[in-house]
């Protein structure tokens, strides 16, 4: 796998010191700050597409996840979710995000936001010779031979919006707006043989390093019902002149007391090296 640049560690490393100082931050504030945990079971479909090598490969396969946040309404939310897959597209799978946001001030609409947060993305694929792909015109194909990849995408990205907050009776409606900036880093390693024209085989064994700056902007939704029920929708959209990469996130809470309920959480998203989509369910709990 290739080197991180100086300049995505030096990203990295704010992003991931505004994530520490939120974490911190609310173990002052214990007094204020309600904090949610929820492990998830179901599924997920990965595609992992790679023109070079004209592969687009998608599988489902069973996923487990994790889900920790604290918030403390007037100053700050942080939220971290890992998740996890052994056996997709001849892959063990690794995913989540961490996220702080910081509300500095508000006022009679709502509040603003400024943020941090990072994604990761991380396959390992042992697909042996089960991989074929064309060969020259169809039907013609040709096998990849003891094929192994590496992928690892990491996207820290800034951000800055305003909370539009409008509530009536048990209702009560979030809006937040927002714009920032993302850094993608697509690193890998690809092995495989193959028959790619006149014998003898050809076997190839490299490593890619692809990273861009995007522009990120996106829309949250929120409606909470009595206190006890609560369903979310986000849109987000990393893109440039000739980039357009789409995420959409359901989630939904039903609490049966101030401490126990069941959610349901729904992603997809699209990157430079494919697609991610999962379903899944769970038990939360507030503390």
């Amino acid at each position: 796998m290739g080197t991180y640049s100086t300049r995505t560690l030096s990203l990295i490393a704010f992003v991931l010191g505004v994530l520490w100082f939120g974490a911190f931050s609310s173990s002052h504030l214990k007094a204020e700050t309600i904090t949610i945990a929820a492990p998830y079971v179901g599924w997920v479909t990965n595609t992992y597409e790679n023109d070079s090598y004209k592969l687009n490969l998608k599988d489902s396969g069973f996923m487990t996840g994790l889900y920790l946040q604290s918030i403390n309404p007037s100053l700050f939310q942080w939220n971290a979710f890992a998740y996890y897959s052994p056996d997709v597209n001849y892959s063990t799978l690794w995913g989540g995000h961490f996220i702080v946001d910081f509300y500095p001030i508000g006022d009679f609409l709502g509040k603003y936001l400024v943020g941090a947060g990072v994604e990761m993305i991380r396959i390992d694929m042992d697909a042996g010779n089960n991989i074929e792909v064309p060969a020259g015109p169809p039907p013609a194909t040709t096998t990849l031979e003891e094929f192994t990849l590496t992928n690892t995408i990491l996207i820290p990205y800034a951000r800055v919006g305003k909370y539009f907050v409008f509530g009536m009776g048990p209702a009560q409606l979030s809006i937040l707006l927002w714009v920032g900036a993302t850094y993608e880093s697509v690193q890998g390693t690809i092995k495989f043989s193959a028959l790619l024209g006149p014998p003898p085989k050809t076997t190839i064994d490299s490593s890619f390093d692809d990273s861009a700056w995007y522009a990120t902007a996106g829309i949250n939704l929120k409606l909470t019902l009595f206190r006890f029920f609560d369903v979310e929708g986000k849109y987000q959209a990393t893109f440039d002149g000739e980039v357009y990469h789409p995420s959409i996130s359901l989630i939904a809470n039903l609490f049966f007391s101030r401490n126990w309920g069941v959610s349901y959480r729904y992603k997809y998203m699209e990157t430079s090296g494919g697609k991610d989509a999962y379903n899944l369910f769970g038990v939360a709990y507030v503390f």
